[in-house]
């Protein structure tokens, strides 16, 4: 699979992990190798802390308006505390094989002529769950730059989702210190398959539609150019009226020139209601305003309570965190969200 160098042992440093990396042959893109990355990084242990895996339950079905949700019961998180030494950032470089994460190794590459690197998450939500950061310390955003790095990733790593929150508090942001990107490479989000709420919108080869789900969110289908003036031009559209509090979140997925791109409106007056906030009190971000609610075991049932009672209460629970952390459509009619997807698509 190498051109010559072989696999690192457990310990070598970052500068021998990159240089195998760099080895691999043209025929296995940058996906490829951050498998092989995330392979190398449960060998040497980078995994051990978790002691139990975490429970998907399948919420698929919903009440009949659109909404297909599921659920993960989130055991990999219990007991974290976050380490000793190390940065004071969590995604800075300087972590890489620190006292406090010593098996973390990363992969360095450029997109869109700007320095990144991307490693697994320690708690990883899917297998293969990876984040691309900026290589230098700068803070989080969304704006057409963030766009084109996405758009490149995808076009050299075939078949993975990225995933990316937002660069304000409370609008699904989760740290807004530091540029990053999640990315996953075999994960459909309930999001994906929802319906359009209404006829599409197309402007050239871009169609748009605002989709049927418990929050505003559009999808976005065609040339990855094109595809991204739309999505820049209703992020201008939408954050102006209250730029500190107005934020998004977006998926993408690309297939050779083309890109599908699911764009979430987020402000930080919305959030999880008060009466759900004993199911999830934390931040809500991409992953679950796409469908995959995630949520801490109930402290007092095992396992298989867990599942019975997620099983019985978990789209009532995940339908109001979604909704409640979104100004969609109980919040503003559809033709106010047409009339911005119009407005953008220039139709």
């Amino acid at each position: 699979m190498t051109a010559g160098v072989d696999r690192p042992g457990p310990h070598a440093p970052q500068e021998k992990v990159q240089q195998w990396l760099d080895s691999f042959p043209a025929v296995v893109d940058l996906g490829g190798r951050l498998l092989a990355l995330e392979r190398w990084c449960r060998a040497a242990g980078y995994f051990d802390h978790l002691a139990q895996e975490n429970l998907y339950i399948d919420l698929r079905g919903g009440s009949g308006d659109g909404a297909a949700l599921a659920m993960q019961v989130n055991y990999s998180r219990e007991g974290y505390r976050p380490p000793a030494g190390g940065s004071a950032c969590p995604l800075c470089f300087e972590n890489v094989a620190s006292e406090a994460k010593p098996h973390l190794r990363v992969h360095e590459f450029t997109l869109a002529g700007g320095a990144f690197f991307a490693h697994p998450t320690p708690f990883p939500l899917r297998p293969g769950h990876c984040v691309v950061n900026a290589r230098e310390h700068e803070p989080m955003r969304i704006d057409g730059g963030t766009f084109r790095e996405v758009s490149e990733f995808l076009a050299r790593a075939k078949g993975w989702l990225a995933a990316c929150n937002s660069d304000r508090e409370g609008t699904g942001a989760s740290v807004l210190g530091h540029h990053h990107v999640q990315i996953f490479p075999d994960l459909r989000l309930p999001v994906e398959d929802a319906p359009a709420a209404e006829g599409a919108v197309v402007a050239g080869d871009v169609e748009g539609a605002l989709l049927n789900w418990p929050a505003a969110v559009f999808r976005l289908e065609g040339e990855a150019e094109h595809v991204s003036e739309v999505y820049s031009r209703l992020l201008d559209l939408w954050r102006p009226g209250d730029p500190e509090n107005r934020s998004a979140n977006f998926l993408a997925r690309r297939e050779g020139s083309r890109m599908t791109v699911h764009f979430f409106p987020r402000q930080r007056d919305f959030r999880t209601p008060g009466d759900l906030l004993e199911f999830k009190s934390e931040g809500v971000g991409i992953i679950e305003m796409a469908g995959e609610l995630i949520l801490p075991p109930r402290p007092v049932m095992n396992r298989e309570e867990n599942r019975a009672f997620f099983e019985r209460e978990g789209y009532r629970i995940g339908y109001g965190i979604v909704s409640g952390n979104s100004p969609g459509r109980a919040q503003y009619p559809d033709e106010f969200w047409l009339s911005i997807l119009r407005e953008a698509a220039g139709a």
